[in-house]
């Protein structure tokens, strides 16, 4: 192998990395904002005025959304109509109730709501400690 050869073969070996991590990156910015849009209007205002944490209240009410869009997938359905019409505007009106409630208290009871749920995935103990937290239907 002559040093042509050798430097072509470093240039293709670590240029793929690097043209895999820019479509990667690429088409997971193109996914944030597909995702982003498909929130309501009124819920796009006020998604990122809190901070990303352990663990939120959307992940406890929808710790069951795989099974959800294995459900839809299915019955033949679209699974992205799904999300902008069902699951994102549903996260928001959590986003919502939470930041209307955001104290300690409230995030110490998240905290715990979390692992119980993660021992107990049927309970309905979220609803049972935040008596107006929107009610999932679907």
């Amino acid at each position: 192998m002559d040093g042509r050869q050798s430097v072509q073969m470093v240039l293709r070996f670590n240029a793929q990395p690097n043209v895999r991590l820019y479509v990667y990156r690429y088409t997971q910015d193109k996914m944030k904002k597909e995702s982003f849009d498909a929130y309501p209007p009124h819920v796009q205002e006020v998604i990122y005025n809190v901070k990303p944490g352990l663990t939120g209240i959307g992940s406890i009410v929808f710790r069951d959304e795989e099974e959800l869009i294995t459900e839809v997938k299915k019955k033949g359905g679209d699974t992205w109509k799904f999300y902008k019409e069902d699951i994102y505007p549903f996260k928001g009106e959590l986003e919502k109730w939470y930041q209307e409630h955001e104290s300690f208290l409230t995030d110490v009871k998240i905290i715990f709501i979390t692992a119980w749920v993660i021992l107990k995935p049927e309970s309905e103990i979220v609803y049972k400690w935040f008596k107006d937290l929107p009610r999932r239907e679907f």
